[in-house]
């Protein structure tokens, strides 16, 4: 009797260890490799990651014969000789010189890189050669030349500039009694302020009658020449009342010189405007050579 309740007690026993062992879920048992198949790692594990480069294909490369229309180009090219192309007229030589580059930069062959340099050859040539006949035949005949209006050594600039400083000052001298200047100014302008000790100088220097007016008191006046911006200047014949207007805004001294001499001129009916820009001593543009 005790043998049985010691062989029971030892199979419930039994029993209940197995049962216990095989009720315990997988999902409870701890995982050895659970940092390694983690997703979510820390900073201090260091695993930026190798980036993945492009991988490089590399392509056959296959020289394919030139196209039709380039056949046609070289067909158009490396027509003529050494002493032909000398001898070409300029027009056709420049298309064949083009033609030649052209044909080098896109198939640069020892043949078509020849080609062209000896196109380029009769063109330095050529250039050397009508500057060369230009300057003698310059010399031959002066009249061409413009040396004696406009010299091209320094001591010959010096005199001429020296020249037409005397011939401005003259002229202004000699027609300030008909002519008169209109400086319209205003209140608060900074412009004029600076404008004034300017035209201080010019009277200083030539002895004009300039009347400054304020376009705030005299409306009338700057409606009558169109002025809406200060410091601007008119000049006005005094015989017929017409007026060239000579600047609009600030000028300088010699810049306002100059204006006011041509402007004269033109009112005097001198010179039309095509010789705006021409004194006595320039080469006139309407004057022509004769043999």
């Amino acid at each position: 009797m005790q043998f049985f309740y010691l062989y029971s007690s030892c199979l419930i026993i039994l029993f209940l260890s197995t049962v216990a062992t095989g009720a315990v879920p997988d999902s409870t048992k701890p995982d050895q490799h659970f940092y390694e198949n983690s997703q979510k790692r820390g900073f201090y594990w260091y695993d930026d990651g190798l980036p993945e480069l492009p991988v490089e294909i590399k392509e056959d490369v296959t020289v394919t014969p030139p196209p039709q229309e380039a056949k046609k180009e070289q067909d158009g090219v490396n027509n003529y000789n050494y002493e032909q192309l000398w001898v070409l007229h300029p027009d056709n030589f420049a298309k064949e010189l083009d033609g030649r580059m052209k044909l080098a930069i896109q198939f640069p062959t020892i043949e078509n890189v020849y080609n062209y340099l000896e196109a380029q050859d009769v063109a330095k040539r050529k250039s050397v050669a009508f500057a060369g006949a230009m300057g003698y035949v310059s010399q031959l005949s002066p009249q061409f030349s413009g040396e004696n209006n406009y010299p091209i050594n320094v001591p010959g600039q010096k005199i001429l500039r020296n020249e037409m400083i005397s011939d401005d000052q003259e002229f202004l001298k000699r027609v300030k009694d008909d002519f008169a200047l209109l400086v319209f100014m205003s209140e608060g302008c900074p412009y004029c302020d600076a404008q004034e000790p300017i035209l201080d100088m010019f009277y200083a220097s030539h002895g004009w009658n300039i009347k400054k007016i304020n376009i705030n008191e005299h409306r009338d006046i700057a409606e009558k020449y169109s002025i809406t911006l200060t410091p601007s200047i008119i000049v006005i014949s005094r015989k017929t009342q017409k007026a060239i207007p000579l600047t609009s805004g600030i000028v300088t001294l010699p810049e306002l010189r100059d204006r006011l001499i041509r402007s004269v001129r033109m009112l005097n009916g001198e010179i039309v405007p095509e010789q705006w820009y021409t004194n006595k001593r320039s080469t006139d543009p309407l004057k022509f050579i004769k043999n």
